[in-house]
């Protein structure tokens, strides 16, 4: 089968990966424009001496008839980031299908990994659906299920949906192969929705539960990182908190640092406390606490 991948992102960039490795028929990339021009798929598509294309307009027709030239059986979407209009969707000759990170129709929208963290779920998984022009609605082709273990992070998620999407693309592509595809209709009434994060959703608000600033942090980890403000010697500063633990039965002011342990320090929230194990001080590398609370015990506030 002759397949066009559009992706962006280190999600896609790992998916792409794996199927070049696997051999499959990949016959040119799409992917946005990038910083610079540059993406995380469009470095793979470079390894591989891939046709790349990264147009302004997916829906243009420039782009359309171009595209139709590689009279393409599938076009595979994963993480590219623009609506599809039917135009496009109609070019291949079976199907356009789509990889998304959670159990569809729970979850649909630009951020599902981030989402499921920030909302405390114990599960989610991969849908591979059929995509229509109404984002994320399109039938189910395969879907699976993973647990969220607990302190599992954005990063340690992502690599376990990874893991289980790479082996369903081939089960996918081998059923469209072999002409024995089966489709299941989304139940639209039980659909949740996984808006794109927004910046101010990075600062943490220690007028919260110590649960629920937790979810943040694991959704924010590895990056870009739950933020707060820390005052060090009467100045200001961005802290990232990285890696941290809830202890329930605290009760302080929100935001009092309330003890230093020898790795860790103990912050109060509204309800519970958190032990802050890892974090990263504007313009310095990742630290555990123990190395950023060395020499600073009475000079640190948080805000």
């Amino acid at each position: 089968m002759k397949i066009i991948f559009f992706g962006t992102p280190f999600f896609a960039k790992e998916i792409l990966s794996f199927l070049l490795e696997k051999n499959v028929n990949i016959l040119a990339v799409v992917t946005q424009q990038g910083k610079k021009g540059e993406t995380e798929v469009k470095k793979v598509a470079e390894k591989y001496s891939l046709k790349i294309y990264q147009p302004k307009n997916i829906s243009s027709d420039e782009f359309i008839n171009e595209i139709k030239s590689y009279n393409a059986d599938l076009f595979l979407v994963v993480a590219y980031g623009k609506i599809f209009k039917k135009k496009l969707l109609d070019v291949p000759s079976l199907d356009c299908i789509n990889v998304h990170a959670s159990l569809l129709p729970l979850y649909r929208g630009a951020a599902p990994i981030q989402r499921v963290l920030l909302n405390g779920e114990k599960k989610t998984g991969v849908t591979i659906i059929k995509m229509v022009e109404e984002l994320d609605t399109g039938d189910i082709i395969l879907q699976k299920k993973i647990l969220i273990e607990e302190g599992m992070d954005f990063g340690l998620l992502e690599k376990a949906l990874l893991d289980i999407a790479k082996p369903m693309l081939l089960e996918v592509l081998e059923m469209y192969k072999n002409k024995n595809v089966k489709k299941i209709t989304q139940d639209n009434s039980k659909a949740t929705y996984a808006p794109s994060i927004k910046k101010n959703e990075f600062f943490i608000n220690w007028n919260d539960d110590a649960l629920n600033i937790y979810n943040k942090i694991k959704a924010f980890s590895p990056k870009p990182g739950a933020r707060t403000i820390v005052e060090i010697n009467k100045k200001k500063f961005i802290l990232k908190i990285l890696n941290a633990q809830v202890l329930e039965g605290i009760s302080d002011i929100p935001s009092k640092i309330l003890q230093f342990e020898k790795d860790s320090f103990i912050v109060a929230c509204k309800k519970d406390g958190l032990k802050i194990i890892s974090l990263q001080l504007e313009g310095k590398k990742k630290m555990e606490a123990e190395s950023f609370i060395r020499g600073m015990k009475k000079k640190i506030v948080l805000k």
